[in-house]
């Protein structure tokens, strides 16, 4: 990573663990978001492209008057198992857009997620199911949407895609 970050250029710090108490990504993104010096945060996955208007298409509709922006994965893959995993997740997907939009949440992922640290510390961010395996993205989804109503807004831009490989 150090590595990496030198290649790069770029402003970035790297952050560990160091509690073998507090392992996970919970704790990895608390750790990350509590360390972040700007207020909009934009979360994705380890297996996870996006291209070069990623940030761009976030920073161009993420608004005073917004918490949260969920974002549209894509599976990639070939292959019927893969297409299948594609048409499953669009519907989730898709689901979760519109159930974000009618101010009743259902789902979103954190593999494409961006919201105010300021909204995440309010609602104290992951501690009430800090120990809860999965779930990051909607437990704060819900979170935001209940002490914030009517600040989320799921992004429809083909630059926010974010895409992730399909399973084997």
């Amino acid at each position: 990573a150090t590595k990496l970050k030198n290649e790069l250029s770029l402003n970035l710090q790297i952050i560990k663990l160091n509690d073998p108490a507090k392992q996970g990504k919970k704790h990895a993104l608390t750790k990350g978001i509590r360390s972040a010096s700007h207020d909009r945060i934009l979360t994705t996955d380890a297996d996870c492209w996006f291209g070069n208007g990623w940030i761009q298409a976030y920073n161009n509709v993420f608004e005073d008057s917004l918490n949260m922006i969920a974002g549209p994965v894509a599976i990639q893959g070939k292959g019927l198992f893969a297409r299948l995993q594609q048409l499953e997740f669009a519907g989730l997907i898709g689901f979760g857009a519109v159930t974000i939009s009618t101010e009743n949440p259902s789902m979103c992922s954190g593999a494409n997620l961006g919201f105010r640290k300021s909204a995440f510390e309010a609602v104290d961010g992951y501690e009430d199911n800090l120990f809860t395996p999965s779930g990051d993205d909607e437990f704060l989804l819900y979170s935001i949407m209940h002490r914030f109503p009517h600040t989320a807004r799921f992004i429809k831009s083909q630059d926010a895609i974010v895409n992730t490989p399909a399973h084997s």
